[in-house]
């Protein structure tokens, strides 16, 4: 059984009042220039992250299903390609 379902199942384990973040609170802080060339920050709440990830159905991937992404790491593609392959379950390569 896997570790996650087996503390699912530990009764001795409290149930808290939710995730205990705020979901208008900054998730992630994006530094870009844009088209603009000024640098400036790109605030990514929880909320919506959250609500991308979740109108995907979780653990939906085929075993030979994987994600290629081709964005770098501090794009906000990239960051939301990584939380949704990991919710749905799909590999992910890094191009």
């Amino acid at each position: 059984m896997r570790r996650s379902l087996a503390i699912t199942l530990d009764g001795s384990i409290v149930e808290t009042d939710g995730w205990g973040c705020d979901p208008d609170a900054t998730a992630v802080l994006l530094f870009t220039s844009g088209t603009t060339g000024e640098p400036k920050a790109a605030v990514l709440r929880h909320k919506n992250l959250a609500s991308y990830v979740m109108s995907q159905e979780f653990a939906s991937a085929d075993e030979d299903e994987a994600a290629l992404v081709s964005v770098p790491p501090y794009h906000i593609a990239s960051v939301s390609s990584a939380l949704s392959t990991v919710y749905i379950g799909r590999r992910v390569l890094q191009l």
